[in-house]
């Protein structure tokens, strides 16, 4: 995949918004969900499309809710993803 396409899955604004919001700290999908308004499922479907093009990756922690520690998935950038994403902000800064 090239560096275009790459740009292009970034720029999308949903995904733009998820990526800001992780630039920021690691995050579940849950809690973007909260954050940024918007429906746990359409996160989710964006979360594995930032995945598939390695922009993020996710690995299980555990969270304190108030009756039990609850084990979620937690999102982080990629060294590529912070590159990309980088990029596009840059541009949009312009």
């Amino acid at each position: 995949m090239s560096e275009i396409e790459v740009l292009h899955i970034v720029s999308h604004p949903t995904r733009l918004e998820i990526l800001t919001e992780l630039n920021k700290n690691p995050s579940y999908a849950s809690a973007l969900s909260r954050t940024l308004k918007i429906e746990r499922k359409v996160v989710i479907f964006h979360l594995s499309i930032l995945i598939q093009y390695k922009l993020i990756e996710g690995e299980f922690t555990l969270v304190s809710t108030r009756t039990k520690p609850t084990a979620v998935k937690t999102f982080h950038l990629t060294s590529k993803g912070m590159r990309m994403f980088g990029k596009v902000k840059h541009a949009l800064e312009k």
